[in-house]
């Protein structure tokens, strides 16, 4: 600035209203301000239209700018930054909408992941691949529309590990063997067969996307809306990434997941198209801290309070995302804003009985989330003798709550 003043240019705070690039009227490399018309060749003026800048002129031509053009560089440089990052997180949905989950799937009751035989069904045709447990090598046959196929662990194509691989030019595999809340259930993807502990394992291997078509409506009430429906896709997505990334118990079972409340609620009742909307609208999203997608564990309803992660799995792991909270919604004014949540008051002390009892009891001391919900409170009564039958001679005992 002290050399351009020295030269006799003068130094002026310039109001650029507008440019060449969009005022027609405006010759080439020319710029309006408050101050009147400036030829500005070699400098990115355009970028500056609505701030004064601080330039240095000689007759009608801006021969410096100072500072404004650092700042430009700035924004222009934060820009990029965001841009990347913009790129960066596409790219990152882009890779989580692409993989593949595998989902070992349960018996009626739920009670266990071993079959004694399997009945199954495709409005399409079906093509089967006999993988050899000992060469790998595989045969193929195909079926056609309609023609059910039974299969137990004591057919040959099982013997020394092999396994069945079964796929629909329709997308979608009848399972007649399996009873879900809406009769037979069909899958999308492959189904693979395999004979363990005497009997024989189903596993669903399908898109990740569309694993989250068939969780949404057996996890969540359609009821609930598209905006609920597509927070719960986030951490439904984000549960099944982290099984997928990682080992769990049914790596074993040559799966990732399992389809019930152990992992999360598959195909238990049909898709809807608004879950499915909900799925595709949030396609690839997950939940993260820092830079780490978490591990989203949801549940149906609390009393009120959530548990430390350590407390739950009694293990000396400590995630910051998984502590006790209370569970309700504590607001604050923000200016001429709308009312914002903040964060509530430590968790009190539960591990007395006296002082859990307390909080049980004082259902209506604060404004919960869940305060309306059936679960929220409830109460079982037991007769003394219903009691005493259980411990003696264990067996299912089903009491209603309220």
């Amino acid at each position: 600035k002290a050399a351009c003043e020295k030269s006799g240019l003068e130094i002026k705070r310039l109001s650029v209203t507008a440019t060449s690039a969009d005022s027609a009227d405006l010759k080439p490399w020319h710029c309006r301000t408050d101050a009147g018309d400036f030829y500005f060749a070699g400098f990115a003026l355009d970028r500056l239209k609505g701030q004064e800048v601080e330039a240095a002129v000689c007759n009608d031509t801006v021969a410096a700018v100072f500072w404004t053009i650092d700042e430009a560089l700035r924004v222009d440089e934060t820009t990029k930054q965001s841009e990347a990052a913009e790129k960066k997180e596409a790219s990152e949905k882009e890779e989580t909408s692409d993989l593949n989950i595998k989902v070992v799937l349960n018996r009626d009751d739920f009670s266990g992941l071993i079959h004694s035989g399997v009945l199954l069904s495709s409005a399409a045709p079906m093509t089967l691949t006999y993988i050899d447990g000992v060469s790998k090598e595989e045969s193929v046959q195909n079926y056609e529309a309609a023609e059910v196929i039974s299969m137990t662990p004591k057919d040959a194509c099982f013997a020394d590990g092999g396994e069945v691989v079964i796929e629909s030019a329709g997308n979608r595999i009848e399972l007649l063997s399996l009873n879900r809340s809406h009769g037979h259930p069909s899958y999308r993807g492959r189904i693979r067969l395999a004979a363990k502990e005497g009997g024989l394992t189903i596993v669903n291997e399908l898109s990740l996307e569309e694993y989250l078509y068939g969780v949404l409506p057996s996890e969540m009430p359609i009821s609930s809306g598209l905006e609920a429906l597509k927070v719960q896709a986030v951490c439904a997505r984000s549960f099944a990434y982290k099984a997928i990334t990682g080992k769990t118990t049914y790596s074993h079972y040559g799966a990732d997941v399992d389809d019930s409340t152990s992992s999360q609620m598959y195909n238990n009742a049909k898709e809807d198209e608004t879950a499915c909307a909900a799925v595709d609208e949030t396609r690839g999203e997950l939940l993260y801290s820092g830079e780490e997608p978490i591990k989203a564990y949801f549940f149906s309803t609390s009393c009120g309070v959530t548990s430390d992660v350590s407390d739950v799995w009694l293990s000396s792991e400590e995630i910051p995302y998984l502590s006790a909270r209370l569970q309700d919604a504590v607001m604050k004014e923000n200016g001429d804003a709308a009312a914002v949540a903040v964060p509530n008051e430590a968790v009190p002390d539960l591990s007395d009985e006296a002082a859990f009892r307390s909080f049980i009891d004082a259902a209506d001391a604060r404004d919960y989330y869940e305060k309306d919900m059936s679960l929220f409170r409830w109460h079982v009564h037991l007769e003394a003798e219903d009691i005493k039958t259980e411990v003696e001679t264990p067996t299912e005992l089903t009491v209603d709550y309220r």
